[in-house]
């Protein structure tokens, strides 16, 4: 079994950082042995879960500066409120099973190949998140998901021996997603996604894409019809590319108008 360590190089990792002054050296735990139940206690600097399972453990509300988790598995802990200000979830292939996210700051941690099964992110902190190598299983989520871009396939499309990632299950009815997207291959009528005006879901969306460029280039060249062209390939490449069904948000602040963006929708929905 490979150690954290090795990650790094040989043996134990050697952690760099600017030191601006004085201070103690970074504290490090490796914890090795696994555990069933009870409060973890707070663990300044880094934090190292080598091959182990826990299991009941209360880990709310702790702050950790560097959370690394290789080839472990938590099941039924409690993250709630919980601050990762740097780290990986999931070296190894590291699972969370029944764990709770509620109101965690996961902005700073990278999930890398974690498995999620069961979790709950209510009110969890994830901007900034790509978890291409992540999956997803029977998760729920709710409140805010921003900045986020979930994908069911490693981001290289070209990648030899590029994984899928499992994304089924999940319930994002009770969050309200902006600036965030579901690409690379994921089964979007596998999960039960937030309905309403706000959002469109699109099967077919190749062909879509394909007859409503077809469409718009056909037409007199124009500034609308130019924006509406680019706003449709945006669309209709990249992570968004693989997918057979489309989901997203109608309109996105900051991006094109939304009159344009209401007019690629309303295209693409009658193309068909």
């Amino acid at each position: 079994m490979r150690r954290i360590g090795e990650l790094f190089g040989r043996g134990r990792p050697v952690w760099k950082a600017r030191v601006v002054g004085h201070g103690p050296r970074m504290a490090r735990h490796y914890i090795t042995k696994s555990r069933q139940g009870g409060r973890c206690e707070q663990l300044d600097g880094v934090v190292a879960f080598e091959h182990v399972t826990w299991r009941d453990v209360d880990l709310s509300g702790l702050v950790f500066d560097y959370f690394g988790a290789m080839g472990s598995t938590f099941e039924r802990c409690d993250f709630t409120r919980t601050e990762f200000r740097s780290g990986g979830l999931g070296h190894d292939g590291s699972r969370y099973v029944d764990c709770l996210f509620d109101r965690s700051d996961l902005r700073h941690v990278f999930p890398l190949g974690a498995t999620f099964e069961r979790c709950r992110f209510d009110r969890a902190r994830l901007e900034g998140w790509r978890p291409d190598k992540a999956s997803f299983i029977e998760c729920t989520f709710v409140g805010p998901i921003r900045n986020v871009m979930f994908y069911g396939a490693e981001v290289m499309p070209d990648l030899p021996g590029r994984g899928r990632n499992a994304f089924r299950g999940n319930d994002f009815r009770q969050a309200t997603i902006t600036d965030s997207s579901f690409g690379a291959g994921i089964d979007i009528g596998a999960n039960t996604m937030p309905e309403g005006d706000e959002y469109v879901i699109l099967d077919r969306w190749p062909e879509r894409a394909a007859l409503g460029l077809a469409e718009l280039r056909s037409r007199p060249k124009s500034s609308e019809r130019d924006e509406m062209i680019i706003w449709l390939e945006i669309m209709a490449t990249g992570v968004y590319a693989e997918q057979q069904i489309l989901f997203a948000r109608r309109v996105e602040p900051g991006m094109v108008p939304a009159t344009i963006q209401n007019a690629v929708w309303d295209l693409v929905a009658d193309v068909l």
